[in-house]
């Protein structure tokens, strides 16, 4: 059985898997199941540091610079976990 981060990415599956009847919502699926993917926490990515910078990451899913320990990407909006980085 599939361990699930959290209930985002439970109706994610739910949405993408065809647990559920989508056919009243199939026009606006794409719009819901990106909302839903920037639900799931994902870890920074760790770059090169910049000049004068002691730390610099960026978001997976934009590929923006972040700072450090911000609870979501100012770009995107995606959810970031920062444990253990």
């Amino acid at each position: 059985m599939k361990q699930y981060i959290n209930e985002y990415d439970e109706a994610l599956n739910a949405l993408t898997s065809g647990i559920l009847d989508t056919s009243d919502i199939d026009p606006y699926m794409d719009a819901i199941v990106k909302a839903l993917s920037k639900q799931i926490p994902v870890k920074p990515e760790s770059t090169p540091p910049v000049a004068g910078m002691k730390y610099w990451y960026r978001c997976p899913s934009c590929y923006m610079g972040l700072d450090r320990y911000s609870q979501y990407c100012d770009v995107c909006g995606q959810l970031l976990d920062w444990e253990d980085v």
